[in-house]
């Protein structure tokens, strides 16, 4: 529906700017922790994920929920501390990898429901296997 489109677009504008703000440092330095890493409230709209070299990626709620387990984790039954800190460390993915998984999750909640044709997703060649078998454990 419209109403859709329009919200997954702001989702998407929102979180472009507040990551295109960090995007010299990569890994955000402040925190509710004493541990650096980033810290959000249970009922936060946004989740962050953790790559396998301890970059955080922040992206909301919606475009995570994209992946099938992250969804799970967040949204299923159970008290997993993921849920609880809404955050995901992915020790088998690679940063350069998980950025552009988090790039295709706003791809993906753009151009869904929209009724035009979804352009091609581009991915360099040589990340082409590496960001399959992420898709495949994220089920995206």
């Amino acid at each position: 529906s419209l109403a859709t489109a329009v919200a997954a677009l702001s989702d998407f504008w929102r979180l472009r700017a507040f990551q295109h703000a960090r995007c010299n440092t990569r890994r955000m330095t402040t925190s509710m922790g004493g541990d650096g890493r980033i810290g959000l409230p249970e009922d936060s709209d946004f989740v962050v994920l953790i790559s396998s070299e301890g970059d955080e990626y922040v992206v909301s709620e919606r475009a995570a929920y994209v992946s099938g387990t992250i969804k799970a984790l967040l949204a299923g039954p159970g008290d997993f501390a993921e849920k609880r800190e809404r955050t995901i460390e992915l020790p088998d993915i690679r940063s350069e990898i998980l950025e552009l998984v988090c790039d295709y999750f706003y791809f993906k909640l753009h151009h869904s429901n929209v009724g035009t044709a979804v352009p091609d997703f581009d991915v360099p060649p040589e990340l082409a296997y590496e960001l399959l078998i992420a898709a495949n454990y994220l089920e995206t």
